[in-house]
């Protein structure tokens, strides 16, 4: 069951750095953060997150940072496996892990998108898409409120309401529901994360990212289209699509071409759900069963695995 991987005070869970380095301060403050929930925290990085020194945008090389994600995995005491940050790495080191040799709960977003779907892909289990918990600036209270929230209740139902003020409220197409199995995240991750057949028949695709220019936004929906992922696809949630180089007109067109491409493939979708990069991101289950309600903008999750 589902509910088993639920994760409260006393238990232990390990911090990772599967992907990119976070600074020293921000680790203590991660650290911080858990300890506060009760929680025993095990650092499973170690010299992990301090930085490759030949590619600096790495927490460590490869065979590290695939040793200590493996330990943490493996170690029968850690109920879940906490990813500092994103950045870049996942894909590196994925196709390495042995996902077998553990049961528990992985946490993380951004990079973290190609661990999701590897998990998934060959065990069945769920997945918590949350905001970095090691980033430069730590997430807002709200948004550990919220990781805290679907750590403790993991497995029971929830209704993520769509926010009138996210950009990609206004983004909606098609009646009724879609029903199916929510699964994705980062979109650029997702799509280059393609790499072997995956049924996606009957899933309800999660997507969002930041700091991607239209023309890239574009290309990666274009990508998930001509691979036949979105022809598969029950319908889309859109997160947010934002960033630090985005401004209006830049919001405008990548709206655009999020209403634009999502239609031509044929795909029902419902935006603005705060979920991704940015102040107050909200956590979701990955791996559950879900239902995407067009007419209300809202992701009813069922509290089930698929």
């Amino acid at each position: 069951m589902t509910g088993s991987l639920s994760v409260g005070p006393g238990d232990a869970v390990a911090l990772v750095s599967p992907a990119s380095p976070s600074p020293p301060e921000a680790v203590d403050r991660a650290h911080r953060l858990l300890r506060g929930w009760g929680l025993r925290v095990v650092d499973g990085g170690g010299d992990g997150h301090r930085g490759d020194p030949r590619m600096g945008y790495l927490a460590a090389p490869d065979a590290v940072r695939l040793a200590e994600f493996q330990a943490a995995w493996d170690d029968p005491d850690v109920r879940a496996v906490v990813c500092l940050r994103g950045g870049y790495g996942t894909q590196r080191i994925v196709d390495a892990i042995d996902w077998d040799r553990g049961r528990k709960l992985l946490v993380g977003f951004s990079d973290i998108t190609a661990l999701h779907l590897a998990l998934w892909t060959a065990t069945g289990l769920p997945s918590l898409h949350a905001p970095a918990v090691g980033g430069r600036t730590g997430p807002t209270p709200e948004a550990a409120e919220s990781l805290r929230r679907a750590m403790v209740s993991f497995g029971t139902s929830a209704t993520l309401r769509a926010v009138p003020r996210e950009p990609t409220y206004a983004l909606r197409s098609g009646r009724g529901a879609a029903h199916g199995v929510l699964l994705g995240g980062n979109l650029a991750v997702l799509a280059t994360s393609l790499v072997s057949r995956h049924s996606w028949e009957g899933v309800v695709l999660l997507l969002e990212d930041v700091d991607e220019p239209p023309y890239r936004v574009d290309r990666w929906l274009t990508f998930l289209g001509r691979s036949g992922v979105l022809g598969q696809v029950a319908g889309v949630a859109v997160g947010r699509f934002n960033g630090s180089a985005y401004n209006g007109a830049t919001t405008r067109k990548v709206l655009a071409v999020l209403d634009e491409r999502l239609r031509h493939f044929g795909v029902p979708f419902a935006g603005g759900f705060p979920v991704g990069h940015g102040p107050g991101a909200v956590t979701v289950p990955l791996g559950q069963l879900a239902t995407l309600d067009l007419d209300r903008g809202a992701l009813r999750l069922a509290g089930g695995s698929g």
